[in-house]
């Protein structure tokens, strides 16, 4: 994976470690203000399955995450310390 800082449709964000986790954006979408909204999914092991994030801390926006650099908190896992990357 190619590292990256800009958080759009392809990134992964990873937290890593033992057990480590991630998620990968899938969706994005602008409003008239230009304010941006994603669509995560993620899998857990063994990874056979991916399914998309419902947001329930904004259940009016969800299955949409409002996502800014810092503390990223998913329904299952905080990300705290996390480095984000992008596929080749």
């Amino acid at each position: 994976m190619k590292k990256t800082n800009c958080i759009a449709t392809g990134a992964v964000i990873i937290h890593p470690g033992s057990p480590g986790h991630c998620f990968i954006i899938i969706d994005e979408a602008t409003n008239a203000a230009g304010e941006k909204v994603f669509k995560l999914a993620e899998g857990y092991t063994p990874a056979q399955s991916i399914y998309i994030l419902r947001n329930i801390w904004e259940e009016g926006v969800s299955p949409w995450y409002r996502l800014e650099k810092g503390t990223i908190k998913t329904a299952s896992y905080e990300f705290t310390n996390y480095q984000m990357g992008t596929f080749e």
